[in-house]
């Protein structure tokens, strides 16, 4: 459906939320986007870009279904408010609010309500996490979040990790999935070409196994693909590891009936 539009002006407004109204600006267009893509019975594949993006992809499939579970298969939690990021990147915080774990600046005059509670937390599964920050991590003692960190994935296998999700969501009868992967979840080594990597992250035989699973046995009905900087890469590694998540995609939605 093409590129939405992205203001590149800084702004500092807001000190506390980086460039929050540029950042909004273009997540209420692609939310709007996201909604008419499955209000047509499409299947909205969204790129980009850092994950701040997911504030508007997720708002527009709650916008749609009332019933969501997302599984953030990401390094970061990206469950920071602006109270306890230590960095001040809207990247960091869009989670938090969308599970309506913060409460939004009151300088910001929200254009839609999806963007703030939309999100049941325990309706969650954040995989792959290693890099939490303080605030992050007593949010999820706090809220009980579902958190499987990368040691997890690797210490249980991802088959398992990957059947303990699909049996909680089958048993709940969930009837939509968004999925949304940063790339970051995956060590360095394997994807250089990444803005923030984290070491000791997971392969991407591991994340091609749990996204094969996830669309076998769950109603998945969009998904995000974030954080491929190909100005980071080194020799198209990451790049080729994108395309392979992308035909593990197209492969699973074929099979499964979406044309």
């Amino acid at each position: 459906m093409g590129d939405i539009p992205c203001c590149m002006f800084s702004d500092m407004s807001i000190p506390s939320m980086k460039n929050i109204k540029p950042i909004l600006d273009s997540d209420y267009r692609l939310a709007n986007e996201v909604y008419t893509s499955l209000s047509n019975n499409h299947f909205p594949l969204v790129f980009g870009g850092d994950h701040s993006l997911s504030w508007g992809s997720i708002a527009g499939v709650t916008s749609k279904y009332d019933d969501l579970a997302i599984i953030y298969i990401d390094a970061h939690g990206d469950f920071n408010t602006e109270e306890t990021s230590e960095t001040h990147n809207v990247h960091g915080m869009h989670m938090a609010y969308l599970m309506g774990l913060g409460t939004l600046n009151k300088n910001i005059d929200l254009q839609d309500a999806h963007f703030v509670g939309s999100v049941n937390p325990q309706s969650v599964f954040f995989v792959g996490s290693r890099a939490l920050d303080q605030g992050e991590l007593d949010f999820k003692e706090q809220y009980n979040l579902n958190v499987v960190t990368s040691d997890d994935v690797r210490n249980r296998g991802w088959e398992t990790v990957s059947n303990i999700i699909i049996n909680t969501l089958q048993g709940r009868k969930v009837q939509h999935v968004h999925i949304s992967l940063d790339i970051d979840v995956m060590d360095p080594t394997f994807v250089p070409g990444t803005g923030v990597p984290e070491k000791d992250g997971l392969s991407p035989e591991e994340v091609n196994g749990m996204l094969a699973a996830f669309f076998k046995n769950l109603p998945v009905v969009s998904m995000d693909l974030v954080e491929y900087n190909p100005r980071l890469d080194r020799d198209e590694k990451t790049y080729h590891v994108c395309l392979g998540l992308l035909k593990t995609v197209n492969d699973s939605l074929v099979n499964n009936g979406n044309k």
